[in-house]
Order: structure tokens, then C-alpha cells, then sequence
């Protein structure tokens, strides 16, 4: 297929065109693979080169600002963008229980120290016995 004629299609109709492609380029190769010899040997190539043809041609006007189809990707992204509020509602509230939650924990930290410092020294034992385990070893 030419380009001219590609161009000449509107999106829609070239998106129905590419799956169409896709499809018989499908066919061709499930025949290659079983074996038989296909009626134009050559036709896989064609197909393969149409297919570059529609995509690239699609994306030229896609990038113009044509509309169509929005495709997976674009999908996807605009799914992200329609976060429910309730979503979003519990994560600032989940947000905020954690940051109480430090907040408190930076606040009895403090206290730990003073705590450790109440506690009384370890007793150092007498000379006589460090030298009395040392003979031993």
C-alpha cells in the first residue's frame, strides 16, 4: 500500500487496516511453519513493510494531534490519573497516622536516653581474680 493512501485514511480506518496486517502477516507465518510452501514467498516481507508503513504514519499524525483510539499505554496512564478520591482520601490519612506515629516515637526517645544513664556502672572486679583466671588459662 502507498503512503498517499495511507495518509488519505483517517485514523480509525488505518488502526482496522493495521490489525488486519497483523493478522494475515500471522497466517502467512503459521504456513512457513508448517511447512507448506506458501503461494508468494515474498508476501511476508510486503507485509512486514505496510505494517512499518501504517505505524509510522499513524504516529506522524498521532503527533500532529489526530485523534483516535487511545492505545494500552495511553490507557494506562489516564487510568492512573482517575485515582478514585476514597484512594486518595485514605492515603493522606494513612500518611498522616504515620507521621503521628514518628512524631511520637522522636518524643519517647529522649526518655530512653535518660534511662540508660540511671543505671548503674557494671562493678570492675578485684585485680587478685583477673590475675587468678589468667594463670589458669
Amino acid at each position: 500500500m502507498k503512503p498517499a493512501e495511507i495518509r488519505g485514511m483517517a485514523l480509525r480506518e488505518a488502526e482496522e487496516k493495521l490489525s488486519e496486517l497483523k493478522t494475515a502477516l500471522a497466517k502467512e507465518r503459521a504456513v512457513i511453519a508448517s511447512g507448506t510452501k506458501p503461494e508468494k514467498p515474498g508476501n511476508v516481507r510486503y507485509i512486514r513493510r505496510d505494517i512499518a508503513r501504517f505505524l509510522t504514519i499513524m504516529a506522524q499524525k498521532r503527533k500532529a494531534g489526530e485523534k483516535s483510539i487511545p492505545t494500552a499505554k495511553e490507557k494506562k496512564e489516564a487510568e492512573k490519573e482517575k485515582i478514585p478520591e476514597k484512594k486518595q482520601e485514605a492515603k493522606e490519612k494513612k500518611h498522616e497516622e504515620k507521621k503521628a506515629a514518628e512524631k511520637k516515637h522522636a518524643e519517647k526517645k529522649p526518655e530512653a536516653k535518660k534511662k540508660h544513664a540511671e543505671k548503674p556502672a557494671k562493678k570492675k572486679e578485684p585485680e587478685k581474680n583477673k590475675q587468678a583466671k589468667k594463670t589458669k588459662k
